[in-house]
């Protein structure tokens, strides 16, 4: 019940920007206020949420990338994780042209770095899909009670080797250091919109 006011919360949207350094990644990230609606829309209070972003740089603009779509995979989640598959969407006409940018994911709590789980999912998405370089993210969507805190979050190399070797599941494992992510420009538009994908079906949360 409660999440059938999710849709609310999009009347206050917040995006953490503030310690992004200069130098901290080559591009900027703008995320349609459509498909975040989409997303948060579909999303629960309990269950943790996922999807793939997909996008591509304007033609005037390199540094800039917009996410032009969200692809919700069948996926398993709980309060505090999701679960991904290792195959992810592939479709050469709805996709054409984009470019695999990262992925979206709900939580609870608004928190300044990525937690040590999704710190391996990451790791371990950019081990198994080489097309997934350096500068991919991970966009955390929290939802805070009456908003959405947004940021955006890519790893650094030693946050890399630590989530693909990974396996603990636990709040804080061994070896987790919160500067293992740092965090990276994200903006929110109305002028650019985007579309969401489901799988065939149309079944997506296990």
């Amino acid at each position: 019940i409660a999440a059938t006011n999710l849709p609310l919360r999009l009347q206050h949207i917040y995006v953490s920007n503030d310690d992004v350094k200069d130098d901290a990644a080559p591009y900027t990230h703008v995320l349609p206020k459509n498909v975040l609606r989409a997303f948060v829309t579909a999303s629960d209070l309990r269950t943790q949420v996922a999807a793939c972003l997909y996008g591509v740089s304007p033609p005037d603009n390199k540094q800039v990338k917009e996410i032009k779509a969200i692809a919700f995979v069948p996926q398993s989640g709980n309060n505090n994780s999701v679960q991904l598959p290792r195959q992810l969407p592939r479709d050469a006409y709805l996709l054409k042209d984009l470019e695999l940018l990262g992925w979206i994911k709900t939580q609870a709590l608004e928190l300044p770095h990525l937690s040590p789980l999704d710190v391996s999912t990451q790791a371990h998405l950019m081990a198994d899909h080489p097309e997934l370089g350096s500068s991919s993210i991970c966009i955390t969507a929290a939802l805070i009670p009456g908003s959405v805190s947004l940021s955006a979050h890519q790893l650094s190399i030693a946050g890399f080797e630590w989530g693909r070797k990974n396996t603990d599941t636990s709040p804080n494992p061994a070896g987790f250091n919160p500067n293992m992510s740092e965090r990276v420009q994200l903006l929110l538009s109305d002028r650019i919109l985007g579309m969401t994908l489901v799988p065939e079906g149309r079944v997506w949360n296990y």
